[in-house]
């Protein structure tokens, strides 16, 4: 073998991605399956439409979240516990902007032992008033603790005026945990999980009898009530900037951006080829130019966040306090740069192999394809919209980033925070 020679390069021009089965369980529920992988254990996530922008006052749908699995009338939560850790089994649970997430982790033989518990964590959690206020103290120290830093400092104002008024904008404050009451979360249960429709993903070794299981234990369920989607963002802060004081801080919390296309908008994709190239991976123009020229910062990155009712482009950072200024110039002259020099045909090249070669890894096993699927359902979109990626990433040329750039990545319009 002859290490002083690189392997020939084979270009990806399509991904094949497992496309779920679905069906439907007698209340209404609909399955979806991503089959794959040799070990004998799935992930039955459980989606319902219970995010923080659903609810009325600040950390209730987060605690909400936390307690499910802290008890039910039946059962305590150490009891759930070790319910689940006997068939080495376990409970995750996320609570987004826009949904609550409750999936299960189970070794498939004993599927038939953990379905019940999550179902009666759905059915019947009951909010011990003891582990609530747990909950609380420990939230509280350390939402104290992350209020401390300045990058989340940057983030939670940058999001606050960008989505003023809106419940993408609201954030709480540790004297909030002061005011949450039992009540608060039971209310929020009834009205957006139980009894509340949802949707059902699994992914892993599907066994044969799944659908017996599912419809034994969670088609039994009730799942009438519907759920509204969270109000779409009417119109946004943007072309202002706002400083931040925090008293004693040595470096500066930066966050720009604005808010932008979506998943659902036809030039996403092109969006996303021009934010790789300035900040979307290690080798981006914003990583080159102030961490390995200028030393201001360990990392900068850029991205792009569709969430239910809005999307939004930003760029983040920490950078020591002396650098904020020339900091802002620099970003300013790598996104000038983007709408007005022609990428080189080397960069082109390499930001493409980047971007469709981390789309292959980050779809490998089953359940990536399921996160794979669960972002295209949850906005409506199909699976179309995988194969315009590879194709529109293939198919960009430097005119074309110039022409986004131009387009989606003018400075005056940002909102900049620091």
């Amino acid at each position: 073998m002859d290490r002083t020679t690189a392997p020939i390069n084979h270009p990806i021009k399509a991904v094949e991605l497992v496309h779920p089965h679905r069906f439907e369980l007698s209340n209404g529920v609909p399955v979806f399956t991503v089959n794959g992988g040799e070990q004998e254990v799935c992930r039955i996530e459980v989606i319902f439409k219970a995010g923080t922008a659903h609810q009325q006052q600040s950390l209730i749908a987060s605690l909400t979240g936390k307690m499910l699995t802290e008890g039910t009338t039946e059962h305590s939560g150490t009891w759930i516990a070790e319910e689940l850790d006997q068939y080495g089994a376990y409970f995750q649970v996320n609570t987004s902007a826009d949904h609550t997430t409750i999936a299960l982790f189970s070794l498939n033989r004993y599927l038939n032992k953990t379905i019940p518990v999550l179902a009666e964590v759905i059915a019947s959690c009951n909010f011990p008033e003891d582990e609530l206020q747990t909950q609380c103290a420990n939230g509280k120290e350390k939402l104290r603790v992350n209020m401390e830093k300045v990058a989340n400092l940057s983030k939670r104002a940058f999001m606050e005026h960008l989505f003023d008024g809106h419940p993408y904008g609201r954030f709480a404050l540790p004297g909030d945990y002061d005011k949450v009451d039992r009540n608060d979360l039971i209310t929020f249960y009834d009205d957006h999980i139980r009894g509340c429709a949802f949707d059902i993903v699994v992914s892993g070794k599907v066994p044969d009898n799944l659908e017996l299981i599912l419809q034994r234990y969670l088609g039994s369920l009730k799942a009438e009530k519907r759920i509204k989607d969270v109000p779409s963002l009417m119109a946004a802060n943007e072309g202002e900037s706002v400083f931040v004081h925090k008293e004693g801080a040595i470096q500066s919390g930066v966050t720009i951006g604005k808010t932008g296309v979506h998943k659902k908008d036809e030039g996403f994709h092109r969006v996303q080829f021009v934010n790789t190239l300035l900040g979307g991976y290690f080798g981006s123009r914003l990583m080159s130019n102030l961490r390995e020229d200028k030393g201001y910062t360990y990392g900068i990155g850029s991205g792009l966040v569709s969430l239910q009712a809005s999307g939004y482009f930003t760029i983040r950072t920490e950078v020591g306090s002396d650098y904020t200024e020339d900091t802002l110039l620099q970003i300013r002259l790598e996104i000038d740069r983007l709408r007005n020099e022609t990428v080189s045909p080397e960069e082109m090249e390499l930001v493409r192999n980047y971007m469709i070669g981390s789309f292959v890894r980050n779809s490998d096993g089953p359940f990536a394809m399921a996160d794979r699927f669960k972002s295209l359902h949850i906005h409506g979109l199909g699976y179309e919209y995988y194969d315009r990626y590879t194709e529109t990433v293939s198919a960009m040329t430097a005119d074309a980033v110039m022409e986004v750039a131009r387009e989606y990545l003018d400075p005056d319009s940002f909102t900049w925070v620091v």
